[in-house]
This record gives C-alpha cells, sequence and structure tokens, in this order.
C-alpha cells in the first residue's frame, strides 16, 4: 500500500527539514518534559492546532497523552480526562487502523494469564 506520508523527503520540504532539526535540537530532560516540546514544534511547524504524543500505560491498558502542544485545547483535554484513551475492551484506539502495536500488546497480555 503506497501512502503519502511514507514517502516525505525532509529535504525537500523546508518544514520538515526545520522540524527534524528541531527535534534533534531538543535538550536531554524527562520524558514528558521531551515529549511536550516534540509535539509543540510539530504543532508548530505543520500549522497543528494540537499535538499529542501517547504512550501505552501497560497496567490500565491505556494510551496516556504523555507529551501535549501545551495548547488551551490539550489543557482542556486533560481537565476532562480525555487525555487517556482506553485499549481494554475494544476501545476505539484499539480498533484505529494504522496502531498494530495495541493488538500486540493485547495479545501479549492474554498470553500471560
Amino acid at each position: 500500500m503506497d501512502h503519502p506520508e511514507a514517502s516525505l523527503d525532509p529535504q525537500g520540504d523546508p518544514r520538515l527539514f526545520a522540524l527534524l532539526q528541531g527535534l534533534f535540537a531538543i535538550p536531554p530532560a524527562g520524558l514528558a518534559e521531551t515529549l511536550d516540546e516534540a509535539s509543540r514544534l510539530l504543532g508548530a511547524v505543520l500549522g497543528a492546532e494540537k499535538v499529542d504524543a501517547f504512550l501505552h500505560e501497560p497496567t490500565a491498558d491505556t494510551l496516556v497523552a504523555v507529551g501535549t502542544s501545551g495548547t488551551p485545547q490539550a489543557e482542556r483535554q486533560r481537565a476532562l480526562g480525555l487525555d487517556r484513551l482506553p485499549l481494554a475492551r475494544g476501545g476505539w484506539p484499539a480498533s484505529a487502523p494504522g496502531i498494530p502495536a495495541s493488538g500486540l500488546c493485547r495479545q501479549q497480555s492474554h498470553q500471560h494469564r
């Protein structure tokens, strides 16, 4: 399957090259701070209103937005508890196309029971 996103050339698009340079320039810090900065950079370069970086929390089988772009919308998302997306029991992120890791995590957790 040919996806246009898979053929992006950072040297052919100055915005993507600037993003790549910015990501490499993020100083080492804690995980949340690094993902916050990466999300902010991605949002600024691509003109996105909001960007989230999710990590899997295995104990709750949930995707958690650890890095966010720091916008008012992101703060509202967190305040409403929408920064946590359950994968257990077939939550909608588990069936989203392009997220094969969620199925793999569920399969592994079932094997250990």
